[in-house]
């Protein structure tokens, strides 16, 4: 007896009795092979072949098998990209103790209810992963408070009035990807325990066997490149959305990059309970502080290391940032294998290059043996003296200080008129300010 799945429809809108009446399914197959691209009809359709469909996802490991997933985030798949891409679901390929599959979340905009282009396909299958086509509509569907959160945010609009790009309005509410892949696709994946998300310009100084390895082995719900804590936030985006978060503890206020993060099942299921009520927020916010609002949710920073001049953090499985990384930069580091993340590489062709003539040479990076381990980093120097405190000001010199600083002030937060608080209102329950019982979801 075959049971379809209620409600499925692929990303160009068609159903299990549209392949169906078309014939594209007939007697319990596809009649013309569909896979993940159109969204695995022959898994959730009886016509299709439900009933007698194995879980089996590509990339050399059955999906029941599999515990890990890392999914790139991206909106178009270059050339360079697909190489990168292919190389590491071949790596996890030839790794049987992988267990990991490689998907795109491949966002076509706000409804992309037609076929791709021949090409777009055939680009997306060069890079070897599965891929999950995904739009704003389906987000939406799954989600249906989730608009009207999106008109009705201040954050929102006090964003655009900083006259930031169109696309930072994606960053309140792109995570929800993840729940339309689950919701599609999740059913086969009976043994998934983690989800990584990357953007495509982080890229990994090393094996990403080594890192799935490492991660299976660190229990944290969410694993975050950077977890800053502030008493009195300074971050922009703190004060754009200061009703959210000026009700919660200092302890729970928390922001970090989300450019690459590593989450729990159980995480997921707690951003659906909000995204279903219709909370949302700046991500670099949203998703730590919905960990340390929930019970029993673990966060964590990756890996261990150090800040160093220029904002860089460094120490395996951590995050290299600064607002441009060249794609030689990374190299360097790839050939050392430092394990690293690096953020962003916007030029990757240098490396998808350089993995390829290692692999012509058969002593590709991933066929290699592992080399020996790196010599631990030197013992940092010894701090410098402090420098000379500053003679003492004159009245007259502090209150001209004092008068310039609100000054600069007035003019750094003009956008936010009279909606902007104090720096006390953020440390206090303001009558304007959101229940902090809110982000409780259990």
């Amino acid at each position: 007896m075959c049971t379809e799945r209620g409600g499925w429809v692929n990303f160009v809108g068609s159903s299990c009795a549209d392949y169906s009446s078309r014939g594209w399914c007939r007697h319990g197959r596809a009649i013309n092979h569909s896979g993940d691209v159109f969204g695995f009809p022959e898994r959730h359709c009886c016509a299709c072949g439900r009933a007698a469909a194995a879980a089996g996802g590509g990339g050399g490991t059955e999906a029941s098998r599999v515990d890990q997933i890392v999914f790139y985030a991206t909106h178009a798949v270059s050339a360079e990209d697909a190489r990168l891409w292919r190389a590491q679901v071949g790596e996890l390929a030839r790794d049987a103790a992988a267990r990991t599959h490689v998907w795109l979340l491949l966002f076509r905009g706000a409804s992309a209810r037609v076929a791709p282009p021949d090409g777009a396909v055939r680009r997306w299958r060069a890079s070897g992963a599965l891929v999950c086509p995904w739009s704003e509509a389906d987000v939406f569907a799954a989600f249906p408070k989730l608009p009207e959160a999106i008109r009705a945010s201040r954050a929102l609009r006090r964003t655009r009035r900083a006259h930031q790009p169109a696309y930072i309005a994606q960053y309140f509410w792109f995570h929800a990807a993840l729940a339309v892949w689950r919701r599609w696709h999740g059913e086969a994946y009976a043994a998934l325990r983690f989800v990584w998300r990357l953007e495509p310009d982080v890229l990994f100084a090393g094996r990403v066997g080594a890192l799935i390895r490492w991660s299976r082995g660190t229990p944290h719900d969410v694993l975050l490149p950077n977890i800053v804590r502030e008493n009195l936030p300074s971050f922009a985006h703190f004060t754009r959305d200061w009703e959210r978060y000026a009700g919660l503890p200092v302890s729970r206020r928390a922001w970090s990059l989300v450019c690459v993060g590593r989450y729990s099942l159980g995480f997921l299921s707690i951003l659906e309970r909000l995204w279903a009520r219709g909370t949302i927020g700046y991500e670099e916010l949203l998703l730590p502080i919905a960990c340390l609002m929930a019970p029993n949710c673990t966060l964590a920073e990756m890996g261990k290391g150090l800040a160093v001049g220029g904002g860089v953090s460094v120490g395996a499985y951590r995050v290299r940032y600064r607002p441009y990384w060249a794609c030689e930069d990374f190299l360097q580091a790839l050939r050392q294998e430092t394990n690293e993340f690096w953020h962003p590489v916007k030029s990757r062709r240098c490396v998808a290059d350089y993995i390829e003539a290692r692999r012509h040479e058969n002593t590709s990076l991933v066929d290699a043996p592992p080399p020996s381990p790196p010599p631990p980093f030197p013992p940092p120097p010894p701090p410098p003296p402090p420098p000379p405190p500053p003679p003492p000001m004159s009245a007259s010199e502090l209150a001209e200080t004092r008068l310039r600083h609100r000054q600069d002030n007035k003019r750094r937060f003009v956008f936010l008129s009279n909606d902007y608080p104090s720096s006390e209102a953020l440390n206090r329950v303001h009558p304007q300010a959101v229940d902090p019982r809110q982000w409780i979801t259990t």
